[in-house]
């Protein structure tokens, strides 16, 4: 088993000084990867200022102010880059079936109850 080990570890050390002797191949992998993203930061630099900030439609069927989904929404809120809009399930669902939003995020009366107690089982329920 130690022929073998050494065997292999004499083969690597030779293809290492190989490699190392060709600066060519040195080149390509050690300074062409730093110039590719060195090019690409160039000249993609600019670009994300101009993008759209996201847009999230969130409907809740829960009443109190303290419950999770208002405090997620409010740290949402608090993000530069995302726009939150909070709608009533029914009027949420009127403005999908009419094309004006593509979709929105539910949730149910309970989720924070549910939450809280660690039940999240019915996550996947569809409302309607």
């Amino acid at each position: 088993m130690s022929a073998l080990i050494s065997q292999a570890l004499l083969m690597a050390a030779k293809d290492t000084r190989i490699f190392f002797k060709d600066r060519v191949a040195v080149g390509m992998s050690f300074i062409f990867p730093f110039l590719f993203v060195i090019g690409f930061t160039v000249a993609l630099s600019g670009q994300a200022p101009s993008d759209a900030p996201l847009s999230v439609t969130v409907a809740t069927l829960e009443d109190a102010e303290d419950s999770a989904i208002r405090q997620a929404i409010a740290g949402l809120r608090e993000l530069e880059r995302v726009e939150v809009e909070v709608l009533d399930y029914g009027e949420a669902l009127a403005a999908t079936e009419r094309g004006e939003i593509g979709g929105f995020i539910a949730f149910p009366a309970d989720f924070t109850e549910r939450l809280r107690a660690g039940d999240l089982s019915g996550r996947r329920r569809v409302f309607a």
